[in-house]
């Protein structure tokens, strides 16, 4: 065994991630994550521009807004990729704190890394490595009871770390909440202690939730729950995709997801395991936060490969903490291998097309400098209009605050009335002509959403275009052709 797994670790899990941040297509989800960190030089979520999560993230990663111009979205992606890599070394220690051979321990974690569903975690300047990494080190804390800290400062820091999950994505409520009730339920004699310092950790963490919630309340609720809640089915069923949102598909995509490497599998060799051979003295807190990982991936809908991401870190600390054999050695390396296989397939072919065609999140840097010279150019000043606002965040051309969400709110019908559209900081496709011609922005970006479906025939980027055309804006293409550029003219001034 090697004499300094961890680094190691860390080393090998950090080049696998960058490669991934540079190889990966760039992800419409992003568009939220990179704008806020981006308007968190100028305000604050909820109050000053709409987010769609519990809001921790944008205040950790808010010094990134001023990394070199032009540099904020690979800079996040960058971040993300740490972030992953330390869950990766946290679940090693963990996995064998909690009684795992050092051998079992570095396999599991070298396992997770492996995952489809991680590597994308780390890939993507989403918010799912931040809270995997928080979960990670807060099971770490749990189990580790050799750390030179008193046990109840121990499981108030677990605690933090995982409020401090819950507050940068809402969905770690569910294992942050049954842990809670595991202590409550399961400890010693002094599991009304534990489980009051794992409490107060808890509330210390998602107070930058409350806060925000405090300031902006409106905002807050229908960003984070009542847009979750319908919003995303609804555009399926406009889509004709009602079959996304039935409990079948939603199994089969979870379990999809999870043979994307090699989770279902461990996942079944942990359930042998425990019911041949019972549990131990972790056993019982890591088996229920893996239940909880699994209630967290189904509530969701549509099911995506990132709401999977959860059930790993305990999956694979479960796993790794396991004595003797498991299975039969030579069948399990073969289905261990097709998964792992599997795991890295994307990221492979992802390698393969960026080394043909060029890493697709250095074609947005570039583009993102084309955009900031060629509005320097025109010489008029304001706030670019876009549901692709991660391809220029950071640059010299700002964002318009009503379209920091991408397309997200943009898509929406029906669940804000004007009043509250305005109130709120939010421009859907009923309100897009009279917001455009009340105050006609500098410049529009479009082409990140150009692929037609039944709710928007000709993209979502199709109404930003129309209008443009319609206001005499003046069309430039970027060097990757991918984005089009349209300038207000003198004569669309005129109009105006």
């Amino acid at each position: 065994m090697f004499r300094k797994p961890a680094p190691l670790l860390l080393l090998a899990a950090l080049t696998l991630f960058v490669l991934a941040a540079l190889v990966l297509p760039l992800n419409r989800d992003e568009s939220q994550y990179v704008a806020a960190v981006e308007l968190m030089r100028y305000g604050l979520p909820f109050r000053d521009f709409m987010y769609l999560q519990t809001p921790l993230q944008p205040f950790l990663l808010a010094p990134f807004a001023f990394v070199e111009e032009g540099w904020l979205f690979l800079a996040l992606r960058l971040a993300n990729a740490a972030a992953a890599a330390g869950a990766i070394v946290f679940v090693y220690l963990a996995a064998k704190a909690a009684g795992g051979t050092p051998r079992r321990a570095f396999a599991a974690a070298v396992m997770l890394a492996l995952c489809d569903a991680m590597i994308f975690a780390g890939g993507v300047a989403r918010n799912d490595a931040l809270p995997v990494f928080f979960e990670a080190l807060g099971i770490w804390l749990l189990v580790d009871t050799q750390l030179r800290i008193r046990p109840n400062r121990r499981v108030f820091l677990a605690g933090l770390a995982f409020g401090a999950a819950v507050s940068v994505k809402i969905s770690y409520i569910v294992p942050a909440g049954v842990l809670f009730a595991v202590m409550l339920y399961e400890g010693r004699r002094d599991r009304f202690r534990s489980a009051t310092a794992y409490a107060l950790g808890g509330a210390v963490g998602v107070v930058p939730t409350l806060v925000l919630l405090a300031i902006a309340p409106e905002s807050f609720l229908f960003g984070v729950f009542e847009y979750s809640l319908v919003a995303p089915q609804q555009w399926r069923m406009l889509n004709e995709q009602a079959h996304m949102l039935e409990f079948p598909t939603t199994l089969g995509r979870l379990a999809w997801f999870l043979v994307q490497g090699p989770a279902l599998v461990v996942l079944a060799l942990v359930l042998w395991r425990r019911f041949r051979h019972g549990g131990d003295r972790h056993g019982v807190a890591l088996d229920w936060l893996i239940i909880a990982g699994c209630i967290a991936a189904m509530l969701p809908q549509p099911s995506f490969r990132q709401y999977v991401i959860p059930i790993l870190p305990p999956l694979f600390v479960r796993f790794g903490a396991i004595h003797g054999p498991i299975a039969p050695r030579r069948s399990l390396r073969l289905v261990l291998a097709a998964t792992l296989v599997l795991g890295l397939w994307r990221t492979t072919s992802e390698s393969i097309a960026a080394l043909r065609g060029g890493s697709p999140i250095l074609f947005a840097v570039a583009d993102g400098d084309w955009l900031g010279e060629h509005l320097d150019d025109s010489g008029m000043p304001g706030k670019a209009v876009s549901l692709s606002p991660e391809r220029f965040a950071g640059g010299k051309l700002d964002i318009d605050p009503r379209f920091a969400m991408g397309p997200f709110l943009f898509r929406m019908r029906g669940l804000a009335t004007p009043a509250e559209e305005q109130r709120m900081h939010m421009v859907t496709r009923e309100s897009l002509d009279r917001v455009l011609s009340s105050a006609p922005p500098p410049a529009i970006v479009t082409g990140g959403e150009v692929r037609s479906t039944p709710a928007a025939p000709g993209g979502l980027d199709a109404p930003l275009r129309g209008w443009a055309e319609r206001n005499a804006y003046r069309r430039m293409q970027s060097p990757s052709g991918i984005l089009s550029l349209y300038l207000r003219t003198r004569h669309a001034q005129r109009r105006g």
